[in-house]
């Protein structure tokens, strides 16, 4: 099982819900892999805390998220705030089934978490981790996993474990873990085609979502915002090879193409445009909607489960 998110991974929930209940997915036995806010999104796979205790957190976290800004250029503060209140203390044997390796390292864990590392071009490099050796190095790799240049914060990248890394999503958005049988892939994206998506931003319902996501971003003061977060990136040194060659790998990586099992679109229709749907991967949705998005997942699962045979056709009694 993998998944693939930005602030749309309450999408994963949903699909999370069914797939536990089907015991497609075991928390902390099955194998999972997440990528960008689908890491945060894997935390009930991982096993690590129940779907109600990750959705209250998760409905403060966008409240708090909508009031900042959309949490444009702080969003690794918030993220390690989220953290904190997720992981119990014993989180890293949790994921890791309790093994420890020789120097006391957790072995054959079961959460996969992905990152990229750029290359000495700027290229972004995939990469990826299932051993923690602690509660904080676990918590460390989820920021790093979903750590988004400039967004997140005002660096290209952060640290991790001597490394400067970010967003695994500018490598691979779905990659499944190693040695499995069979791969559920889920994404919160359908397949994309860049050609329509720019034609749509000529037709004036886009413009205006674009022009309510730019607005709730910069806020009632604007100049400040742009004075007190997006100018603090000129002192970080940003390189033009890392920020374009980023930019390329990630618009190539997270398109998921059409072999994905579970999206939004394929089996039932998706109630946002396809702006409004991208435009949440960074603009928190407010707590109403993350209620209709989880039930998107928790549909879509179904659906998928129901082509598997795993459940009844609709409409069939048992």
């Amino acid at each position: 099982m993998l998944k693939a998110a930005g602030l749309l991974l309450f999408y994963f929930i949903g699909v999370s819900k069914v797939l536990q209940q089907l015991g497609v997915i075991k928390p902390g036995e099955t194998r999972v892999a997440g990528t960008s806010g689908g890491i945060i999104g894997c935390a009930p796979d991982f096993g690590i805390v129940g779907h109600d205790k990750f959705l209250a957190v998760g409905k403060e976290f966008v409240t708090r998220c909508r009031a900042k800004n959309n949490c444009a250029g702080i969003l690794d503060s918030e993220v390690s705030r989220v953290v904190e209140q997720l992981l119990p203390p014993d989180a890293a044997n949790i994921v890791s089934r309790g093994a420890r390796g020789a120097r006391g390292a957790a072995v054959n864990g079961t959460a996969y978490i992905l990152f990229a590392n750029p290359n000495e071009k700027g290229v972004p490099v995939g990469n990826w981790t299932n051993t923690y050796d602690s509660r904080d190095d676990l918590a460390q790799a989820i920021r790093t996993g979903v750590y988004l240049p400039m967004w997140s914060g005002p660096a290209m990248t952060r640290p991790f474990r001597g490394v400067r890394s970010y967003d695994g999503g500018f490598r691979r958005a779905l990659p499944c873990p190693p040695n499995v049988t069979f791969c559920v892939t889920a994404s919160v994206l359908p397949p994309l085609n860049f050609r329509e998506l720019l034609d749509s931003l000529n037709e004036p319902y886009t413009n205006r979502v674009l022009r309510r996501a730019l607005s709730s971003t910069l806020g009632a003061h604007p100049m400040a915002f742009i004075q007190n977060v997006m100018l603090k990136n000129k002192v970080t040194s940003y390189k033009v090879d890392e920020v374009v060659l980023g930019t390329v790998a990630y618009l190539s990586a997270v398109n998921p193409g059409p072999d994905v099992h579970i999206y939004p679109g394929k089996y039932n229709k998706n109630p946002y445009s396809i702006w409004e749907w991208l435009l949440m991967m960074i603009i928190p949705p407010t707590p109403d909607e993350i209620d209709i998005i989880v039930k998107m997942g928790a549909d879509d699962a179904t659906s998928w489960a129901r082509e598997q045979g795993l459940l009844p056709p609709t409409g069939s009694r048992r």
